[in-house]
């Protein structure tokens, strides 16, 4: 049972950013005023951080994970926090590139209309 004092509190937004780029990181970050936000290496190395499954969770995905292959961060993010919201980064250079199941807003980048879904990592 949920206690009604925590009914009203409003969650905090946290962000963890799976991203091996510090200045990527701290562009995300300065964007967090209200709540905190997390840097998580794309080897999956990192386990500092206190995120309770109940909080407003966003995770921030560098596109050049596609690239790179290393899928170890990325893999334990989604088994620790199924919930969150994924917002992928791209970059022209690694192109057309989504994850199977993925929703894009195709008004944010209208040249990246015609997507390329990837199935297994």
């Amino acid at each position: 049972m949920i206690n009604s004092l925590s009914e009203q509190l409003p969650l905090k937004t946290i962000g963890i950013v799976l991203t091996d780029d510090y200045y990527t990181y701290l562009g995300i970050a300065s964007l967090f005023e209200d709540g905190k936000c997390f840097m998580f290496p794309l080897n999956g190395e990192y386990n500092s951080c206190q995120i309770s499954a109940s909080e407003d969770i966003i995770i921030i995905i560098d596109g050049r994970v596609l690239i790179q292959g290393v899928w170890k961060g990325f893999k334990a993010l989604m088994q620790h926090y199924p919930h969150a919201r994924r917002i992928w980064l791209t970059r022209r250079d690694i192109g057309k590139l989504y994850p199977h199941g993925c929703d894009r807003d195709p008004d944010i980048d209208p040249d990246l209309a015609k997507p390329v879904f990837i199935e297994h990592f």
